[in-house]
C-alpha cells in the first residue's frame, strides 16, 4: 500500500467559559472518531498533539514542527466548537498544504460558526492557493476520505520523480511532448531523461553474467502457469531472454536511482530497442507496474511507452490515489459488442499484468497471461491477456489545449474480454486488451478524447480527480 500522510489537528476553546471540561471531552471524542476512520481507510495519520485540542501559540508551533518533520502531505483541521481563529490560520499558513476544515452537526455546539470564522479568515488572507482552495466538510466522513486521496496525491506527486528512457516524442507525436519546466513548477518534482543504452548495456551484462537470474524469471513464469508460445522468428529463446534481461536491467537501474524517488517510467522503445537492439521493450510496461516477480516483492512502478509524459503523469496520479494499485495504460480503439461501443485500451505488446485477473498475486494473474509473437519490431514477444469484469473503472488523461492543461476522466464498467472479441481485432489481437463501457458512442468519443493513449485504475475516483485538479489549478472535465 502507498499511504498518504495526513496531518490531523483539532483546536479548542482558550477562554474560561462555562462547560469547558465537557467541551474538551466532546472534542477529543470527535477527533478520535475521525482519526480512526482515516486509519481504517489506509492513511498514515499524524496527530502532533495526540488528539488534544490546540489553544495556544506554543502548541501551534509544536504542531508545525512535528508535522513538517513527518512530511505530511495534506492537513485536516477539526473545528468542533470554537477557537481563536488566528491560531488555526497560523498553522495552515505556515504548513502551506492542501487543507480541509471538518466539523460535526450538533445543536449544542457551534461547529459551523467556528468553521466559517476560520474559513473566512483563510479567504481574507489567501496568501497561497492552498488557503484560497481549502475545503469545508460537515459530517461526511467519506467525502473527507476522497478529498485526502485527491489532495494528498497531488502533494505526494510534487515530491516524486518520473524517468524517460529514450526521451519523448516517439513516432513524431506532438502530444507526447511537454513543457517539463512548467510541469515541475506545480505537478511533479523532477522529469529525468537518460538513454536506453543504459538499459541495453545492463541487459548485455546480465546475459553475459550467466543464466541464473534469467532462468529464475522463466521458472517463475512457468511455475505459475504462464502460457508461453515460441516461434522461429519473433519469440525465439534468444529474443525471450533478451526481453527478460531488459526488464531485470530496468529494475537494477531503478534501484541505483532510488534516492530520486522515481515512481513512474517511460520506455521509448521505437526504434532504438525494437529495431536496432532487435527486441521490443514490452516486458517493462507488463511487469514494472506489478508488485512481485521472480526475485520477490517489488515496488509498483507506473510504466508507459513512447515517451508519453502526460500519460505517465496521469498514471502516477491514479497510482497515488488508489493507494498503490497498478495503473493500466495503452492505445485506444473501439469495438462494437452487443449493441454498445466499447472503449478498448490495449497497449502495443505490454501493459500491467495486474489487469489479467484484477489482482496483484502472481499465482492468480500469470495463468491468464499469454506471451507470444509480437506483430511489430525485429523480434520479441507481447504480453497479452483478456481484461476482466469490474463494476467501476476510472479512465483519465492529462491533456493540453492551446497551452493550457486539462484533465479528462470518465467512469465506466469493465467488460470481460473474450477470445471471440479479440479475434475481431486483427492487428494487435495478441496485445493486452481491457474493454470499458463508458455509456457513450464512438462518435462522442471522437469529439472529446484528447489523446490516443489513456490510463486507468479500478474504482470510481471522480471526486478525488476533481479535488486533485482544483488544488493543482487544472481544468477538469468529465467525459461521460
Amino acid at each position: 500500500m502507498l499511504k498518504i500522510k495526513v496531518g490531523l489537528v483539532s483546536f479548542t476553546e482558550n477562554r474560561d467559559v462555562d462547560l469547558v471540561s465537557e467541551t474538551v471531552q466532546y472534542e477529543q471524542k470527535q477527533h478520535k472518531i475521525l482519526a480512526d476512520y482515516l486509519k481504517e481507510n489506509n492513511f498514515e495519520v499524524i496527530e502532533p498533539n495526540n488528539g488534544k485540542g490546540v489553544n495556544s501559540i506554543s502548541e501551534v508551533n509544536y504542531a508545525i514542527d512535528n508535522l513538517k518533520s513527518k512530511k505530511v502531505e495534506c492537513l485536516i483541521i477539526g473545528t468542533w466548537k470554537w477557537t481563536e481563529t488566528m491560531l488555526a490560520v497560523k498553522l495552515i499558513k505556515e504548513m502551506g498544504l492542501p487543507t480541509l476544515l471538518f466539523g460535526k452537526s450538533d445543536d449544542n455546539r457551534t461547529a459551523l460558526g467556528c468553521m466559517m470564522a476560520v474559513g473566512s479568515a483563510l479567504w481574507e488572507i489567501s496568501s497561497s492557493k492552498e488557503m484560497l482552495n481549502h475545503e469545508r466538510v460537515i459530517d461526511d466522513y467519506e467525502k473527507v476520505v476522497k478529498w485526502v486521496r485527491g489532495a494528498g496525491s497531488l502533494k505526494k506527486m510534487q515530491n516524486q520523480s518520473i524517468l524517460l528512457w529514450g526521451g519523448s516524442y516517439c513516432l513524431k507525436m506532438d502530444h507526447l511532448q511537454d513543457d517539463n519546466s512548467r510541469l515541475k513548477s506545480f505537478l511533479i518534482s523532477d522529469i529525468l531523461n537518460e538513454s536506453e543504452y543504459i538499459l541495453i548495456k545492463k541487459a548485455e551484462d546480465i546475459l553475459k553474467g550467466g543464466n541464473e537470474r534469467i532462468n529464475g524469471f522463466i521458472k517463475w513464469l512457468t511455475d505459475n502457469k504462464c502460457n508461453i508460445v515460441f516461434d522461429e522468428k519473433m519469440l525465439t529463446q534468444k529474443s525471450f531472454r533478451k526481453q527478460i534481461a531488459l526488464y531485470l536491467a530496468s529494475r537494477d537501474r531503478l534501484e541505483e536511482l532510488k534516492e530520486e524517488n522515481i515512481v513512474g517510467v517511460s520506455i521509448h522503445c521505437q526504434p532504438a530497442l525494437s529495431i536496432y537492439y532487435g527486441v521490443t521493450g514490452c516486458f517493462l510496461p507488463a511487469f514494472l507496474p506489478f508488485g512481485m516477480d521472480s526475485e520477490g516483492e517489488r515496488q509498483v512502478v507506473a510504466t508507459v511507452c513512447e515517451g508519453d509524459i502526460k500519460g505517465l503523469l496521469t498514471s502516477v496520479m491514479l497510482q497515488n490515489m488508489s493507494g498503490g494499485q497498478p495503473t493500466g495504460f495503452g492505445d485506444i480503439r473501439t469495438l462494437k459488442h452487443e449493441g454498445k461501443s466499447l472503449l478498448l485500451i490495449g497497449n502495443c505488446g505490454g501493459a500491467s499484468i495486474f489487469y489479467a485477473n484484477n489482482s496483484n498475486k502472481d499465482s492468480e494473474v500469470l495463468p491468464k497471461v499469454n506471451i507470444c509473437a509480437q506483430c511489430q519490431g525485429c523480434s520479441g514477444g507481447s504480453v497479452g491477456y483478456c481484461g476482466k469484469q469490474a463494476e467501476k473503472v476510472t479512465i483519465a488523461r492529462l491533456i493540453r489545449i492551446a497551452g493550457e492543461y486539462q484533465m479528462q476522466f470518465g467512469i465506466g464498467e469493465s467488460i470481460e474480454v473474450t477470445m471471440g472479441m479479440k479475434e475481431k481485432l486483427g492487428w494487435g489481437k495478441n496485445w493486452p486488451q481491457i474493454a470499458i463501457d463508458l455509456g457513450i458512442s464512438d462518435k462522442q468519443m471522437i469529439q472529446v478524447f484528447g489523446s490516443n493513449h489513456f490510463s486507468l485504475v479500478l474504482g470510481d475516483f471522480s471526486e478525488e480527480i476533481m479535488t486533485f485538479c482544483k488544488q493543482a489549478g487544472i481544468v477538469c472535465g468529465k467525459i461521460n
